[in-house]
Order: C-alpha cells, then structure tokens, then sequence
C-alpha cells in the first residue's frame, strides 16, 4: 500500500531536481507515477518549501487514510470480507 508515494518521496531523497520540481509544482512530476485520483488530488495540495515538511503532510494524509481504512471494510457486504 502507498508503493507510489514511497517511491515519489525515494526519487525526491535521492534526485535534487526531481525535488525541486516536486516542491515547485507538484503536477509537473506526477504523471510519471500511477496514483488514485485521491493521491494525485492530495500531493497535489501539499504546498511546501521542504522536503521534510512534504514528506510531514504525506505521512499525516496516510495516518488518515489508514485509520479510516476499518470503517470502509465495515462498511463491505459480509460476503466480501468473510
């Protein structure tokens, strides 16, 4: 879960370019990675000036996402988590 945005946090680590462009504008790197549109739509709001404080919006966006992820199964028919 969340490969994608490791390995766009990883590319960012090691690529200064990458990064800049990352921090600048998102969207202009993004379309090299196969995101939901739910991914796409929040680093795409991430608005920050380092990679530290990127990478502290994803992670609290995840811890979110992740806690959420109980309700959802919940909420599946039984039959589809049984």
């Amino acid at each position: 879960m969340y490969e994608e945005l490791q390995g766009i946090v990883g590319q960012a680590i090691v690529d200064a370019e990458f990064r800049e462009a990352l921090l600048d504008d998102p969207t202009r790197v993004l379309g090299a990675y196969d995101l939901t549109p739910e991914e796409y739509r929040v680093i795409s709001n991430i608005h920050c000036r380092t990679l530290q404080g990127f990478a502290q919006a994803l992670d609290s966006w995840i811890c979110r996402d992740t806690l959420r992820l109980p309700e959802a199964v919940a909420a599946l028919p039984s039959a589809v988590h049984s």
